[in-house]
Formats: C-alpha cells, structure tokens, sequence
C-alpha cells in the first residue's frame, strides 16, 4: 500500500516532503534519513504482433542502493489483471533502460507499467499504461445467392478487425480452389466495425464453375475465408424456357451435321434419342441433372458404332422427367 503524504508536514522535529515524482523525504535535524527512487516516462514503441519495445526513465536511486528494476506486464481477461514482473537485474546507472518484450498474443490489450526497488525493500512505479499487438482481421463467407449465367451475389462478414484497421476488404474469385486479391477481386474499401456485406459480381463466364472468398487486409497482411464453390448457368435466369420444349431440328433436310434444340425450365435429367422409322435406336445421349436453359446436340449422322446412316426419315426424342416429345427429320446423302 502507498502512503500519500502532505508536500510538507511538520511533527516534533520530524518534516515529510513529497515531489511530483512520488519520492519521499524523511528530514530529522536537517538530515535525510530516508530517499525513494524515482522513475517516470514510460514509452512504448514498435508494436508488432508479438513483441513491443518498452523504456523507462530513472529519475533517481534515492539515497538506498537499487537492486531491482524492470517492466510488469499483464494481458487483459475477462478476470482479474495478473502482472508478471520482468527483471532486468540491478540498474548500473540513472537514466533510459530498455526492454523488448516478446511472446506476446496478436490482437490482444495489455498493461504496462516500469519499477524499481532499492535496499529498503522500497519500490516505485510508473503509471500503468495499455496497448493493443498488431495481428490479421478474421472474415467469414456466408452465402452466394442469384446464381446466374454471369453473375452472382455474395455475403461476407467481419468477424474481427485487427490492429491496425482494415484497409481493404471484399470479395476474390477464380477458376481455382485458393482464389485471391491477385486473381479477380472486388474491394470494398476500408472498414472500423463488424460488419456484414454484399456484392454483386458480374462478368463471369457461363456454365463455369467458381471459387469464391472474403478477404480483408491491414497493414499486417490479407488475410481469407474458406473458399466457396458455384457454377453460372449455361443460360441466364431471365432468358429460361417457360416449359419443356424440344423445337425441330436446323437444317432440315440435313447432311452431314443437324442441331437438335432443346429447353429445360428446371433441373432435370435429360435422354434425346434418335430412332430409324423402323424403330430401332440409332443413338443416345443421356445428361443427368442438367441445368435449366437451351440446350443443343449436334448430330452428324452416324450411329452409335460411328457408321454413317442412310438416308431416310428419322425421329429424335426428348425425355426429361415427366415431358416426353418425338419430331421428324430427313438424313440426305
């Protein structure tokens, strides 16, 4: 415990004075009997985000010899604060001594305060001040919506943001798993809260699957989400058949190639079959949980053996869940 005396009380022969800097002087009969040290100007310098450089001033050892000086230090809990004393040993002279402080914990607050002690078993300490280590923000991806064939709308939050602030922070995407700022990327700019944001991301390729991530960066770095995957539609949301429909082929009559035109109002798993007019199948193909939009096969007139067909008449066939329609084309040599 402290004592706080009056800068001067005067009892029997006995005069207390006090300084600005916490020392106390004991006079009895005109001599000192008693000086404290004196230490004040703590500095703290290069925060990073595991180390900092602390300094302090001894004003003074008193008139008893220093044994002890040094830094307490104390990480902020949801508790009380425990300081841990960092011994510098016996102080050779009066003025700055230095420390560099390391294994501390990114993103933490900590208290700090410089001591010394002499021979009386006397300590002085400087006012205790707080800083917080420099560490990366934390960002999460929560959703990608309106999938399109070129574009798609993303949600992300800030889960924490570092220190110093974010910068910058949005959105990244590729062809790759790992996408990043260097690939494709869309900034939002700096932010100081926690927050949740969108975007809309535009000019992607059609039928092509995405990776997507958050990002956010500060002067200690980028840091990303997971990354999330999607893929655009083949056609896009506003240009989508109503129904089912399989339209006639184009040419008609055709040699060597004819597009087979079809669309899908919905997923669905797809079987277009050609058949000769004698009703034997001549070829096949099959795609399961195609995505809805048109659609096109080319034919080139073989059969599934790779043998050019004769001429005639033939009927191709679409069955996509329940929808089921035949049309009529002639193969001409």
């Amino acid at each position: 415990m402290r004592v706080r005396f009056p800068p001067i009380t005067i009892s029997g022969s006995y005069a207390y004075v006090t300084d600005g800097s916490g020392g106390l002087y004991i006079i009895k009969n005109d001599l000192i009997i008693c000086i404290d040290p004196k230490i004040s100007n703590l500095s703290i310098t290069n925060i990073d985000t595991s180390t900092i450089s602390a300094s302090s001033d001894i004003i003074d050892f008193g008139n008893s010899t220093p044994t002890q000086h040094g830094f307490g230090l104390a990480m902020e809990t949801d508790s009380v604060l425990v300081f841990n004393d960092i011994f510098l040993g016996k102080p050779d002279s009066i003025g700055t001594f230095n420390s560099v402080i390391g294994s501390l914990t990114p993103n933490s607050t900590y208290y700090l305060y410089a001591f010394i002690s002499n021979d009386n078993n006397n300590t002085m300490y400087t006012d205790t001040v707080s800083f917080r280590t420099y560490g990366l923000p934390s960002v999460s991806i929560l959703s990608v919506n309106d999938i399109d064939s070129v574009s798609i709308t993303a949600s992300g939050r800030i889960d924490n943001i570092g220190n110093p602030g974010i910068t910058q922070h949005g959105f990244c995407w590729s062809k790759d798993i790992n996408p990043t700022i260097q690939d494709h990327s869309a900034d939002l700019g700096a932010v100081d809260s926690l927050i949740v944001f969108n975007s809309n991301i535009n000019s992607l390729e059609q039928s092509t699957q995405y990776y997507i991530r958050v990002f956010a960066t500060n002067e200690v770095g980028t840091v990303y989400s997971d990354a999330v995957s999607l893929t655009t539609l083949e056609t896009a949301i506003n240009s989508l058949p109503d129904e089912f429909t399989l339209d006639q082929n184009y040419p008609n009559p055709f040699n060597p190639t004819t597009t087979l035109q079809y669309g899908l109002p919905e997923t669905s798993n797809m079987t277009l079959n050609i058949f000769d007019i004698a009703g034997r199948k001549i070829k096949q193909w099959n795609i399961t949980n195609q995505q809805p939009g048109w659609h096109e096969v080319i034919w080139d007139g073989t059969d599934m053996n790779g043998n050019t067909v004769s001429t005639g008449v033939y009927i191709y066939s679409l069955q996509a869940g329940d929808f089921i329609d035949t049309k009529k084309m002639v193969f001409m040599k």
